[in-house]
């Protein structure tokens, strides 16, 4: 099946509240992956299309992966923030340490600490914002310069694809992306959703239509990468089913690294 022919979703909100549907007729797991998009559909969710990509989006592509990038800057700065809370504290101790020890010296220690402090401060902020930058443009260049051309079962292996989700009056709304691996595990990628767009269940109808395209292509295992930043990805991850694997602290941030995987059912 190429990408082409994977089952093309269209839920809407009315359709959420009609019950489960089966995809192209099929029934068991992959009814219940349909059923699974209809659920996850919030009030007021637009009218939406879930289809491959087109050449002519893939600009509009990139622009809401580079909006997803920016959207989640704030949770790394708290990451930051939380991840010198000890070696601040240290420093803060420290310098009372030292006033108390020598009073007349309390002025310029406490200076000296607060010196410290915001040069600590800074200085990872200014690491962090160049190491946005780096990781946004590896990412960018890894896959998405032809997506439609990558992304292809000729390229990659059965049941590789990449899909939007199109409302009916053609606005981008998000996109998700499907890589074979090896014989039996393909790798979920590039899911996002436009800021507009959020807390509709449509991140829900994307991933489930990927997993039913995984299953119909003979795909025993998905899995995926993200950070704990990602909570809300996190939290649907594992409502619905997808089990952590492994977690990888980062250095200095207080925040991990986690892999997920879904083990399907034929």
């Amino acid at each position: 099946m190429t990408p082409s022919d994977a089952p093309a979703l269209a839920p809407t909100a009315e359709g959420a509240r009609g019950g489960a549907a089966a995809v192209n007729g099929t029934t068991g797991e992959a009814a219940r992956d349909a059923a699974a998009v209809k659920e996850g559909l919030g009030v007021g969710a637009p009218a939406f299309t879930i289809r491959p990509v087109k050449e002519e989006e893939e600009e509009a592509v990139r622009s809401l992966l580079r909006e997803g990038f920016q959207s989640n800057v704030k949770a790394f700065y708290w990451a930051i923030a939380s991840g010198l809370k000890v070696p601040m504290a240290g420093l803060l101790v420290g310098c009372a340490g030292a006033a108390v020890a020598s009073p007349k010296n309390a002025p310029t220690i406490a200076a000296a600490g607060a010196s410290l402090a915001a040069l600590a401060a800074g200085g990872m902020l200014l690491w962090f914002k160049s190491k946005h930058r780096a990781l946004q443009r590896a990412s960018m260049a890894d896959d998405l310069g032809c997506i439609a051309s990558y992304y292809t079962e000729e390229r990659q292996g059965p049941g590789t694809g990449f899909w939007v989700a199109v409302s009916n009056s053609g606005d981008l709304l998000g996109c998700v992306g499907l890589q074979r691996r090896t014989e039996e595990r393909a790798e979920f990628r590039r899911l996002a959703v436009s800021l507009k767009a959020r807390r509709m269940g449509i991140a829900r109808a994307l991933t489930a239509h990927a997993v039913a395209a995984a299953r119909a292509a003979g795909v025993r295992t998905m899995f995926l990468s993200t950070s704990t930043a990602q909570h809300a990805a996190c939290t649907m991850y594992e409502r619905d089913g997808w089990k952590v694997v492994s977690t990888k602290a980062v250095p200095v941030l207080d925040l991990r690294i986690v892999r997920f995987e879904l083990q399907l059912k034929a």
